[in-house]
């Protein structure tokens, strides 16, 4: 227990659900973006 944290803390698991939220929210982010960019892409000039 850290002595700076108080009585209330969060568990450490929630480390590892806020990070995997925020890969998965990054992740989708750059799949939609390339998604966009390949429709594009694809339209006829």
């Amino acid at each position: 227990m850290n002595r700076f944290e108080g009585e209330n803390t969060q568990g450490r698991n929630n480390d590892v659900k806020d990070s995997g939220f925020g890969f998965g929210v990054g992740f989708l982010f750059f799949a939609v973006i390339y998604i966009i960019a390949q429709v594009f892409g694809l339209l006829p000039k």
